[in-house]
């Protein structure tokens, strides 16, 4: 995989566990399952149930940013797989990176996931 699919992979993922029990989830969990559905990998529903779950380890945690950086891996493994297979993936996912940054900026400067 390029370096460029790899950078891709790792905002999308940063951007999704970011968003994680804050008021973005519902529209970034929606966008996101939204590009597994363009796979051929049939496993939307896989994805879904392990989207809530991360997402309630990281509502439930006491330090949610230790929950969502030991996610971190595992999205961007996730979403690197996705662009391998479904090219066609790369701008919705830029796009999704580039809003949850945008709104986390603009609402919680301080919040963005490391």
């Amino acid at each position: 995989m390029t370096e460029e699919l790899t950078l891709l992979a790792e905002a999308g993922a940063a951007a999704l566990v970011t968003a994680m029990a804050t008021d973005l989830w519902q529209g970034t969990r929606e966008a996101a399952l939204g590009l597994f559905r363009r796979s051929e990998r049939g496993q939307r529903c896989a994805f879904e149930d392990r989207l809530d779950r991360n997402a309630a380890l990281v509502r439930a945690a006491a330090s949610p940013d230790t929950v969502r950086r030991a996610l971190f891996g595992f999205w961007a493994q996730e979403l690197a797989a996705l662009l391998h297979q479904t090219p066609s993936c790369r701008e919705p996912l830029a796009q999704l990176a580039g809003r949850v940054s945008a709104a986390l900026t603009a609402d919680q400067p301080d919040a963005a996931f490391e």
